[in-house]
C-alpha cells in the first residue's frame, strides 16, 4: 500500500505547476487551426511552449521573426522548470539577428580595431598560460576538470 500513496504522491507532483510573469525567447511558428495562438521553440529547453492572444491582440502574432521575446504570465512544470504555456502576453517582441562579426565587439569595453587579437586568440592565450603554470594558478573548477 504504502507504494501505492508514494506513486500516487509522484503523479501530483509531475502534474503541478507554477506561474509566474516573465518572459521566453525562441523560434515562432503557427499554431494549426489558431490564429490566435503560436507556439514558441524555447531556447531555454529546447521544448515547444503554447502562446495564447486574446482577441484584441491578434496584431502581436509574430508572422515573420526568426527570434521572438514573449512577455507575459509564464506557465511551468514545478518539477522541471519547462515552460508549458503564456497567456496574458503583454509583449511580443522581434530580436535582430547579429551582424556578421559582432562577436569582435563583446571581448570587452574597448572597441576591436584592426591589428588587435581575435578574441579567440585572446582567449586561447588566457587558456595557454593557465595551462602552463598549474602551480601558480588555483584549483580548477568542476566545470574544467569535466573537460580534461
Amino acid at each position: 500500500m504504502s507504494n501505492h500513496n508514494s506513486q500516487s504522491r509522484r503523479s501530483k507532483a509531475a502534474n503541478r505547476s507554477i506561474q509566474s510573469v516573465g518572459v521566453i525567447t525562441g523560434v515562432p511558428r503557427p499554431a494549426p487551426g489558431d490564429p490566435l495562438a503560436f507556439i514558441l521553440s524555447e531556447n531555454a529547453y529546447g521544448n515547444d511552449v503554447i502562446c495564447l492572444l486574446r482577441a484584441d491582440q491578434a496584431h502581436m502574432s509574430p508572422t515573420d521573426a526568426a527570434l521572438v521575446r514573449v512577455t507575459g504570465s509564464i506557465v511551468r512544470d514545478a518539477a522541471s522548470g519547462r515552460a508549458r504555456h503564456v497567456t496574458a502576453i503583454t509583449a511580443v517582441t522581434a530580436i535582430e539577428s547579429p551582424a556578421p562579426g559582432a562577436y569582435r565587439n563583446a571581448r570587452g569595453a574597448i572597441p576591436w580595431q584592426t591589428g588587435d587579437p581575435m578574441p579567440e586568440e585572446s582567449i586561447r592565450k588566457m587558456r595557454d598560460d593557465w595551462n602552463s603554470h598549474p602551480a601558480e594558478n588555483p584549483a580548477p573548477c568542476a566545470g574544467r576538470a569535466a573537460l580534461e
